[in-house]
């Protein structure tokens, strides 16, 4: 039985802005992740992590924390070999992805026997009307269904930068199409992005590994008016466009940032590899 995901009516903007929505990267590296804070963080009780490692050249010192806080775990297709090759012999089974799903044209014979003797579900779906990552994310929202269906689920897609320029703009979609979830967060070992909906949104970055630089991209159509605090060079009712303004290389500068958007905004920062706590750096 395939999900057919519901999606949010984006045209029902005012009635947003009263409410703030705010989005916290601290668990990220985290000593304690999903412990009780003063912004909202993912916790164990109330939400879910999947991560997805989609076929880039993605796995990197993110890897083992991502891994570590996330209760699935899957790959696109090639992503398995990808997971393959960066795991040592003597680990690899320990890190061992739940499910294996795409239309399996990238996927390794060798890989897939490895996984599969190791309790992996690999799935083969032919459907071309949806990328690898798509089609991955339907196992995640079945397998919750199925295992933890009171909590909220906050997707990691590790790999979704870098590559190939038209599986970028997929995943960046994927975030439009799969507003059920909690957050679809996108990454590679220099970018973190994710879309915020219209209305009002207070960002506490995780400044351990990610600015100065940021970017709020209008993908997807031009967004009407935008007002920012927090940032070098902030926004006042502008409107943001291809063709026109576009918010690139801006900057943060305080701990927290405000964004009120009439319009879905990608907010995108750069993480630093080094960044991330040596006690789980890559191998």
């Amino acid at each position: 039985m395939e999900y057919a995901e519901p999606k949010i009516n984006f045209t029902e903007k005012k009635s947003h802005y009263k409410q703030i929505t705010e989005h916290s990267n601290i668990f990220l590296t985290s000593s304690t992740p999903g412990s009780p804070t003063t912004v909202h963080e993912p916790s164990s009780t109330e939400e879910a992590l999947a991560l997805i490692i989609l076929n880039t050249n993605c796995c990197g010192n993110s890897f083992q924390r991502l891994w570590e806080l996330s209760s699935f775990h899957l790959c696109a297709d090639g992503g398995a070999n990808r997971l393959y090759d960066f795991i040592p012999p003597q680990l690899r089974e320990k890190f061992v992805p739940d499910v294996i799903k795409g239309d399996l044209d990238s996927l390794r014979e060798d890989v897939q026997m490895y996984y599969e003797n190791l309790g992996t579900i690999v799935t083969r779906e032919k459907d071309q009307n949806c990328n690898d990552f798509f089609k991955c994310l339907t196992a995640v929202k079945l397998m919750a269904a199925e295992k933890c269906p009171q909590k909220k689920i906050t997707v990691l897609a590790l790999g979704a930068f870098g590559g190939r320029f038209d599986h970028e703009m997929a995943a960046i979609n994927a975030c439009f199409e799969w507003q059920p979830f909690a957050k679809i967060m996108l990454f590679s070992e220099e970018n973190l992005g994710f879309l915020l909906p219209p209305g009002t949104h207070r960002i506490f970055p995780n400044h351990q590994i990610e600015g100065p630089t940021c970017g709020l991209l209008p993908i997807g159509s031009a967004v009407s008016s935008v007002t920012t605090r927090g940032l070098k060079w902030n926004l006042q009712n502008q409107t943001l466009k291809f063709g026109g303004l576009v918010s690139s290389s801006n900057r943060i500068v305080d701990p927290v940032v405000d964004i009120t958007t009439s319009d879905p905004l990608l907010w995108m920062t750069q993480l630093r590899p080094d960044g991330w706590p040596r006690s789980i750096q890559s191998f």
